[in-house]
């Protein structure tokens, strides 16, 4: 027994450096969490089985296995609460607030990060970034970003943003903190600062030139690509983004491909190769519905429609069901955000047309979602929402 839990604490202490160093999916990882798991139930210690499990269901989501996350995530939920000490309770928390944004369930995430949040004591906790390899909070704040953004919220989501960066600072843990400014120039992607994501890129790249994190190098590289794209090099930004998305996978790792996908796909359509994009947004269509990661899946459909209305290719009617298709998904996943973008481009496309007999239509259906927003009304989606509603007026 005694040799079993010196093992125990080696393997769950090498596996964090692999994280950080390589990717969560890397494989020596999950050899170490296999193990750890197996002498968990051999020595009977169910306090640091919890840790092992945590890790387990770190490398499904790394690995884009969600439905297996999600049931890993709730086995350590159902655990916690048998333990029932407060930070395991967290903990518990924490992965399925992580496991149920990846799923595309983003009120039920951000009802857990919130949890989180409310149980989590910096000095009490300041060690779950060594043992965990990240700091649960800060991340949970980091997941909160992407819950708030897709619910609607964007100007919640700028000051969840803010809140992880402050306490990833606290900690002063260097793999925490490379969550905030990754996560944050997400956020500015979808508001379409430029400049933002600029900076941000900036900040990511550096974990990579001092720490050696291979997933910041490739993160840092595509929001530096995006930005070359923003400022009118799309073919130029589409190149670099295909070096930062091959590092990206290079580290074995499989979530968030369908955005990122989104992303190397409006490049190409900026880039007059509509073609190319369509291709690639089949490809992320695919992934998403294979490994269940649905969090950007009515993005994927809006986008389609919007390449679809590109020339040389012309396509209205599969651009009008594309839409139509992304808005369905959007409300049932109460994703108002996507709701209105996909509902503007929808409304946008019958103006277009001069179909007359579609303005009340359109108007009614695209002031129901825009009247229920309270705020971000300096976004570039919002004011282009408000501008479609004025001309048809």
């Amino acid at each position: 027994p005694e040799r079993a839990e010196r093992e125990l604490a080696l393997q769950q202490a090498v596996a964090v450096p692999i994280l950080a160093k390589k990717s969560w999916a890397a494989p020596e990882a999950d050899q170490a969490y296999i193990r750890a798991r197996e002498l968990c139930e051999e020595i009977g210690d169910t306090s640091q089985l919890l840790v092992a499990m945590s890790g387990e269901r770190g490398l499904r989501t790394a690995r884009a296995e969600h439905r297996a996350a999600v049931a890993v995530a709730e086995q350590c939920f159902d655990l916690a609460q048998r333990l029932q000490d407060p930070m395991q309770v967290m903990i518990g928390h924490y992965e399925l607030a992580v496991t149920f944004l990846f799923v595309g369930e983003f009120s039920d995430s951000l009802a857990h990060v919130e949890q989180v949040v409310a149980l989590y004591d910096l000095q009490l906790h300041r060690s779950l970034a060594f043992s965990h390899g990240q700091d649960p909070a800060v991340v949970s704040l980091s997941m909160g970003v992407y819950d708030l953004w897709f619910l609607g919220y964007p100007d919640r989501a700028l000051k969840k943003s803010q809140e992880a960066l402050a306490l990833a600072k606290e900690l002063d843990h260097p793999f925490t903190l490379l969550f905030p400014p990754e996560f944050t120039a997400r956020l500015h992607r979808w508001r379409r600062e430029v400049e933002a994501v600029q900076e941000l890129a900036e900040v990511v790249l550096r974990y990579w030139t001092e720490h050696g994190m291979e997933m910041a190098e490739a993160c840092g590289t595509m929001h530096s690509a995006w930005v070359l794209s923003e400022r009118g090099q799309p073919a130029e930004g589409s190149a670099q983004f295909e070096l930062g998305l091959a590092a990206w996978q290079a580290t074995g790792v499989a979530f968030h491909l369908p955005e990122f996908l989104a992303v190397w796909a409006e490049m190409h359509g900026k880039a007059g190769d509509p073609e190319k994009g369509l291709s690639i947004v089949e490809e992320a269509l695919a992934l998403a519905h294979n490994s269940g990661e649905r969090y950007y899946e009515a993005e994927l459909y809006r986008l389609r429609g919007q390449l679809l209305l590109m020339p040389d290719v012309g396509d209205e009617h599969g651009a009008e069901a594309s839409f139509c298709q992304a808005i369905e998904l959007a409300r049932r996943r109460n994703a108002k955000m996507c709701e209105l973008r996909a509902t503007t481009s929808l409304c946008h496309l019958w103006l277009t047309q001069g179909r007359g007999d579609k303005y009340r239509e359109a108007h009614e259906m695209l002031a129901g979602v825009y009247d229920w927003f309270t705020e971000g009304f300096d976004t570039r989606d919002l004011q282009e929402a408000e501008a479609v509603l004025d001309a048809l007026a």
